[in-house]
C-alpha cells in the first residue's frame, strides 16, 4: 500500500471569524491503490464542501471513483462504480477527531476518501443477480 497524501489549503477558511463559513474545492486526482488487493480503476472526482465550525471544520464529500473487482460467483473482472456521501470532521488535535488540521494550514482528506471506499464496497460482489458462476 503506498502512502498517499491528498492535501487541501484551508488556510482562507480558518482565517474567517465567523463559523458556518463554506469553501467549495473540486476533487481530482489518481490513486493506484486502496490496498494491494483493491485497484482503483477510474479517478476520483467530485466536490469537497468545508464548513468551518468552532473547534475545526467539517468536510462533505460527494464524490465518484471505480474499483476492480472480480465476480464472486464466476470470477470474472468488472469495474464497480462507488458513490462517496460523507461527511468527515477535521479538529486541531488528535483527541477531538481521528483527522488534523495540519499547522493550521492544510489537511490530507486521502485518509477519510480511503475509509469511505473501502466501507462502500459489497463483502460478495456479483457481475449481474443472473451470474451463475464458473462455467465447466
Amino acid at each position: 500500500m503506498k502512502n498517499e497524501n491528498i492535501i487541501i489549503d484551508v488556510s482562507n477558511i480558518l482565517s474567517q471569524k465567523e463559523t458556518g463559513y463554506l469553501q467549495e474545492e473540486n476533487i481530482n486526482f489518481i490513486i493506484d491503490n486502496v490496498f494491494d488487493e483493491i485497484k482503483i480503476s477510474k479517478p476520483v472526482i467530485g466536490k469537497a464542501k468545508i464548513v468551518k465550525i468552532d473547534d475545526g471544520l467539517i468536510v462533505k464529500f460527494n464524490l465518484q471513483t471505480a474499483v476492480k473487482t472480480n465476480c464472486s460467483r464466476c470470477l470474472k473482472n468488472n469495474d464497480l462504480q462507488i458513490e462517496i456521501r460523507n461527511s468527515t470532521e477535521f479538529s486541531y488535535s488528535k483527541t477531538h477527531s481521528d483527522h488534523i488540521i495540519i499547522n493550521n494550514k492544510t489537511i490530507d482528506v486521502w485518509p477519510a476518501i480511503r475509509e469511505q471506499i473501502i466501507l462502500s464496497l459489497p463483502m460478495k460482489f456479483l457481475c449481474s443477480d443472473k451470474c451463475k458462476g464458473i462455467k465447466y
